[in-house]
């Protein structure tokens, strides 16, 4: 269960690429408003602080009365459904691909100088079965914007923020429908889509459509780290493979400005062929502190250059370095060269609507 706590215990993760976060941090109260100085300005949070602990347990997606945070806004549409039930989050989608079902935090996190922790836990997917479309819109993110609209793809384009596309990543493209290649992409405020990189879960999968493949069965944590100088991607519950891009990154190497000044959670669901539930146990929203995550050096890495999959009994050989090199006003020259193949940004026009 989810309570509120005036002292809450972080205890280091133990993932391979960046998440480990250590040592005890005070909680008191809710900063749900940016933190305003007295001279009226907006402050980062102090490091430590949690800004949404939502478990999704008191029965009303729009209040969290019984975590951090005040809850989630939401949007259905055309059969999408957003429900709170059972300890989840669940955005549902029957019919076909016109079915939208969307939820963002009611509250965000100042992005400062120090690292923006956004954690989506225990993610699962499951088909739905009373969808019957037979389309190509394969729509399902998570990720984080920077205002607390739960906002309508389809209908207001794509916000500006860090999107993280299950099985496909055409979210503002022309449709292509479930793909099997997951993707992390930021789209700016002109809407200039940059794939930063993409990526196939080795287990997951539902993109050939068949239910004899289909497989439903890991539960993913999503963790998405943001500096003021660069973004890192962890994910937990499935090992990924075919690697493309970076999951941990420079703005500067990624060729993007991250104009966000403050961050929300959000979730999007759409789809067909198949149609899919997706359910999200808890939204953790915090500043962590800096120099206590560690992210494996690419030339350490055994099945590919973030660690992912790197067997149980060679993670103590890598050699580990600080996140606050993110952090820090100097670009290290590691994440410079990490990243081999970031996408320029190019101009998308969003063309590619499912059905009204």
């Amino acid at each position: 269960m989810c309570k509120k706590l005036l002292i809450l215990t972080l205890a280091a993760a133990a993932v391979l690429s960046p998440a480990a976060l250590k040592g005890t941090v005070a909680v008191d109260g809710h900063f749900d408003d940016g933190a305003i100085g007295v001279d009226g300005l907006q402050r980062p949070q102090p490091v430590g602080t949690v800004i949404v602990d939502d478990h999704f347990d008191d029965g009303a997606i729009g209040t969290n009365t019984k975590g951090i945070g005040t809850g989630f806004n939401s949007v259905e549409k055309t059969g999408g459904t957003v429900t709170e039930s059972n300890s989840f989050a669940h955005l549902n989608n029957a019919i076909n691909g016109a079915a939208r079902s969307v939820i963002a935090s009611k509250d965000g996190i100042v992005l400062g100088p120090g690292v923006a922790r956004f954690q989506f836990k225990g993610i699962t997917f499951a088909r739905d079965t009373a969808n019957t479309g037979t389309g190509t819109c394969g729509r399902t993110a998570v990720g984080v914007r920077g205002n607390n609209t739960a906002e309508d793809v389809h209908t207001a384009g794509v916000a500006n923020g860090f999107w993280i596309q299950f099985e496909s990543g055409d979210i503002g493209e022309a449709n292509t429908s479930w793909s099997g290649i997951s993707t992390l992409f930021y789209e700016s405020s002109a809407h200039v889509k940059t794939v930063l990189a993409t990526w196939r879960f080795n287990t997951l999968s539902w993109h050939h459509n068949d239910p004899a493949t289909m497989n439903f069965k890991p539960v993913l944590d999503v963790t998405l780290d943001l500096s003021a100088n660069g973004y890192s991607l962890t994910i937990k519950g499935d090992t990924i493979s075919s690697v493309t891009g970076s999951l941990s990154n420079s703005y500067e190497s990624a060729r993007i400005k991250n104009e966000l000044t403050k961050g929300y959670a959000f979730a999007y669901n759409q789809g067909e062929a198949p149609g899919l539930d997706m359910s999200i146990d808890e939204v953790i929203i915090s500043s962590v502190v800096p120099g206590s995550a560690r992210v494996l050096n690419p030339r350490d890495a055994a099945t590919d250059e973030f660690g992912f999959g790197l067997p149980a009994a060679k993670p103590n050989t890598a050699s580990f370095r600080p996140v606050a090199e993110l952090v820090s006003p100097r670009v290290s020259p590691c994440l410079r060269n990490r990243d081999r193949s970031a996408s320029a940004a190019r101009n998308r026009e969003w063309r590619g609507q499912c059905r009204d």
